[in-house]
């Protein structure tokens, strides 16, 4: 039995996901807050919680039909991104670095002012992930047996 999860694979989708928030962070620093601001920063912030469900999972040895695979897919591109970001981090460090994009991306959300220093950290992961996520390579098929 062959069974696809999708149409557009992940990576791709994260690629395409950064590179929405990378289009709006410029945006932002050209023009101020926008609508589209909102909407990629909610796509931020939804890509982070997948990396923090991912690490939680991994963390845990939980495994989720549902969300395991997007979850663990973040955590990994995260993972890269984040030793590329700081030059190679602990786990605490990791932990705190995701949770300060939390906060630039969730303060940018809410029109909140945000120091240029912030905007840059955001767009210079969000470039990491999407460098990452473009140089997965090709996705297998995945196939699934059952044994009895």
């Amino acid at each position: 039995m062959i069974r696809s999860r999708d149409v557009i694979p992940s990576p791709l989708q994260h690629a395409m996901l950064a590179t929405r928030v990378l289009v709006a962070l410029d945006r932002y620093e050209e023009a101020g807050h926008a609508p589209a601001l909102d909407a990629a920063m909610g796509n931020a912030l939804q890509y982070l919680g997948k990396i923090l469900q991912g690490r939680n999972n991994a963390k845990d040895l939980r495994i989720d039909a549902d969300s395991s695979y997007e979850s663990a897919l973040a955590y990994g591109e995260a993972m890269r991104a984040v030793e590329i970001s700081t030059g190679g981090s602990g786990s605490a460090e990791f932990l705190q670095f995701v949770n300060e994009l939390q906060g630039i991306a969730s303060a940018l959300r809410l029109n909140e002012p945000v120091n240029r220093q912030s905007v840059e950290e955001l767009k210079q992961f969000f470039k990491h992930v999407r460098s990452v996520a473009l140089s997965s390579g090709e996705r297998q098929v995945e196939k699934i047996s059952l044994l009895a």
